[in-house]
Formats: C-alpha cells, structure tokens, sequence
C-alpha cells in the first residue's frame, strides 16, 4: 500500500467514526511520508504519516509541533489509526479546525 492509499484508507474510516474529518486534506509529504491538514489561509499541516511499512501494512503518526513533527507514539493500521484520532487524538485537528471554522479568513476589499 502506498503512503498515499493508506492516508486515503485512514480518511474514508476516520469519516465513518466522524463526519468533521472530511475537512481534512492530504497533501504528499518528503520521504514516502503524507501530511494530513486543513485549508486555512493555505494548506496548514496537523498531522503526518511517515515510517510505514508495507509489509505489516502500518505506519506511524505524527504531529506538527512548532516548526517540526512530534511523535504521538502511535503507529498502526488505517483502521487503528482512525479510532485513536476518532478517540484520544481527537484534539489534534478538531481544535485547530474548530478555530479555522469560528475565525475564517475575510476576504480583503480592494
């Protein structure tokens, strides 16, 4: 499974668990690595998923912290991985969605 396929397989079963997650966009990422992250004035990165192993079919999850990426210690299935983001990663990117959501970009007038 590519790194690609696998953030699809994660997003379509993290939509199932919560409908907020087709917010999220992926955007490919360096070393066979894919960022998860919301449109706001861009694309703003949340999440990676990198250190995959197509064998096992799992990868490891990341967070954007500061300027680089902090590991959540969680690594795993598409499935796995949707149910801790669904449950006790929640926060990762639904405050930073929330916060997108209640403070939009206004369009400037020239």
């Amino acid at each position: 499974m590519t790194p690609e396929s696998f953030a699809s397989t994660l997003l379509a079963e993290l939509r199932k668990l919560d409908p907020r997650a087709r917010a999220l966009k992926t955007q490919r990422g360096r070393d066979r690595s894919v960022v998860l992250g919301i449109d706001d004035e861009g694309f703003q990165p949340l999440l990676r998923l990198s250190a995959g192993s197509a064998k096992f079919n799992v990868m490891s999850l990341f967070v954007r912290y500061h300027n680089g990426w902090a590991p959540t210690f969680q690594r795993g299935t598409p499935a796995a991985l949707a149910e801790q983001l669904a449950g006790p990663f929640q926060h990762l990117w639904t405050i930073p969605l929330s916060m997108a959501e209640t403070f939009p970009v206004e369009a400037s007038g020239g």
